[in-house]
């Protein structure tokens, strides 16, 4: 319950986070409108380019409302989960540029005994492993010893009897108890067994698709992002220029803000793998590490005049 409940607010602060980016998008886009018309008008350009600018805006307009719609869809699937059919909140407060370094997964499948799933089991084994125990005592014979006296008719005289008595277990030896105590442990290692292989699958496939976010995560914080960031800059300074064509701040925007989308994206699916890795394990994925220093991204300001 707790992992589903992770998983659904890390949506939600995902869809939030991508309705801010669209936004941004659809605020330049309207800028970019109003400086195509303008230019139109002082006949500095052609009315193609206040054409492409409007169909721009038209376009960052139909996704920012599908992103208000998955935003929404979110929201609900967060309330269910505490068996809310109406969300009673605006908006969740998270942090997706928490990202750490990835241990080993070596390391990892040594911790795989805190799993859940795995220590059932484990206590599973240790109860029918006591039972067994108990079954082959109940093979050892009683000691039975017996102490009494006896009056005789006269009443003067009395003797003091005692015995001993002690069942030889030829034919009940408790063999069938024991037999099928050994047959429930069997069975009980069997499952932790599979159980095990199991998780140690599950775990390797989702630890693969983390250590691939992490991966798409540095190389776009370190090259890509900024690397957009610059093109995106020098089109609209040399479009004020006329070094550059309307065309071409068009294509550096779209580089920009989808350079970003994937970014968040695959924010979303490092911490989405996180809580499927620690739901594995039984506890945090690197309590010890540091997080990585996002890259530094301002919301996109450069004026298109």
């Amino acid at each position: 319950v707790l992992t589903q409940v992770t998983q659904a607010f890390i949506e939600v602060l995902t869809a939030q986070q991508r309705l801010d980016l669209l936004q941004q998008m659809l605020d330049l886009a309207d800028q970019v409108v109003k400086t195509a018309s303008a230019r139109v008008r002082a006949g500095s350009v052609t009315p193609l380019e206040q054409t492409r600018a409007k169909v721009m805006r038209a376009s960052s307009k139909i996704e920012w409302i599908r992103a208000q719609k998955t935003l929404q869809a979110a929201r609900k699937r967060l309330a269910a989960t505490w068996g809310s059919t109406t969300p009673d909140f605006k908006s969740v407060q998270g942090n997706l540029d928490h990202i750490s370094k990835l241990p080993s997964l070596d390391d990892l499948i040594q911790r795989l005994e805190q799993n859940p799933d795995l220590a059932r089991w484990a206590t599973e084994i240790n109860q029918r492993q006591a039972i067994i125990d108990m079954e082959k005592s109940k093979a050892i014979p009683d000691i039975t010893l017996s102490l009494g006296t006896n009056n005789y008719l006269d009443g003067n005289d009395f003797n003091l009897n005692a015995g001993i008595s002690i069942p030889i277990p030829i034919f009940n030896r408790n063999q069938g108890n024991v037999l099928a105590a050994v047959r429930r442990l069997g069975k009980a290692e069997d499952q932790y067994r599979n159980a095990e292989i199991s998780i140690s699958t599950e775990l390797s496939t989702v630890y693969q698709k983390l250590d691939a976010a992490y991966a798409e995560l540095t190389a776009l914080g370190k090259d890509v992002i900024p690397g957009a960031e610059s093109a995106f800059n020098a089109a609209s300074r040399g479009y004020r220029l006329g070094e550059f064509s309307f065309i071409d701040v068009l294509d550096a925007q779209r580089t920009l803000f989808g350079v970003k989308a994937q970014y968040l994206q695959a924010q979303s699916e490092y911490h989405l793998n996180v809580a499927k890795i620690e739901r594995l394990i039984g506890g945090p994925l690197n309590p010890l590490s540091e997080p990585i220093p996002a890259p530094i991204s301002e919301p996109v300001s450069e004026s298109i005049q």
